[in-house]
């Protein structure tokens, strides 16, 4: 009973470790990727109301029709 509680207690401590690891290398690689690609979308793309153009543009159409 001794050797399993051990190897269990083993395992925690490997697996706890491999949790930090995920959660220091990794975790932070994801977010700086979605801190750029957000960044690069926000340079491309603006959002109405963002502040960062004038006023939105309003575009007129005029339907007609034709007469055959």
């Amino acid at each position: 009973m001794a050797t399993v509680m051990a190897a269990t207690a083993a395992e925690r401590a490997v697996l706890e470790e491999e949790f930090r690891w995920l959660l220091h290398d990794e975790v932070h690689a994801v977010l700086k990727q979605l801190q750029d690609i957000l960044k690069e979308a926000s340079l491309r793309f603006t959002l109405p109301g963002s502040g960062t153009e004038g006023p939105a543009k309003q575009e007129n159409f005029i339907l007609g029709s034709c007469g055959m």
